[in-house]
């Protein structure tokens, strides 16, 4: 998923103003205030994920392969992107039905589930884990009430045990990523002030 930046501005109005000296400046100003704010959006979006989604994967990180990243805009492209390719951003952004990425069920952490639980490689920790039941040679265990789910034992007797994830085909997923409407803020916040100081700094520069 992704958000364009462009110029929404009267650019012929800034253009009226200006020598021809100036003018061949301009497409620059436009692309480095371009970047400069999808940068500052991808800054923002990174700032407010952590509070947003319950999980300990930092796969929104710049560095990381799913990561917020951007695409620059130049001089012969004044279009600035700021995107995710996270499989899973354009259902949380949009609500829907989620279906399992790899393999047949989803496992959905309960509010037992350990921190390490819910970072990556975690589901096959626990499911190696010692105290987890095996029935039968499956993990997926059917309790008298119809729940499916992994379970582990609290201690070392028989009894009692936790759910540490719901077992489930399908899931609906609520929107609440807020992609869209976090970057756009940060245009509608940032634009105005960095597109002058582009300006600016070219009209310095053609002189």
């Amino acid at each position: 998923m992704a958000d364009f930046l462009n110029v929404d501005s009267n650019i012929n109005e800034v253009l009226a103003g200006l020598n021809n000296v100036a003018v061949k400046q301009v497409p620059f100003a436009i692309a480095k205030s371009l970047t400069k704010t999808a940068q500052a959006a991808q800054e923002y979006v990174i700032s407010q994920i952590p509070g947003i989604f319950n999980n300990q994967k930092t796969w929104y990180l710049k560095q990381q392969p799913t990561g917020i990243k951007i695409t620059p805009a130049t001089k012969t492209n004044l279009v600035a992107s700021v995107y995710t390719t996270a499989h899973f951003a354009g259902l949380q952004e949009e609500g829907g039905v989620k279906t399992p990425y790899r393999g047949k069920v989803l496992l959905i952490p309960t509010s037992y589930a350990p921190k390490y639980a819910r970072k990556a490689g975690g589901q096959a920790r626990v499911l190696e884990g010692k105290k987890t039941l095996n029935v039968y040679g499956s993990y997926f265990v059917k309790m008298k009430s119809g729940h499916v789910g992994v379970f582990q034992r609290v201690g070392k007797k028989r009894l009692p045990i936790r759910k540490i994830y719901s077992v489930y085909p399908k899931a609906n997923i609520k929107k609440r990523f807020g992609f869209y409407s976090i970057v756009q803020s940060v245009v509608d916040s940032k634009m105005g002030e960095i597109f002058s100081q582009a300006i600016d700094d070219a009209l310095k520069t053609a002189r």
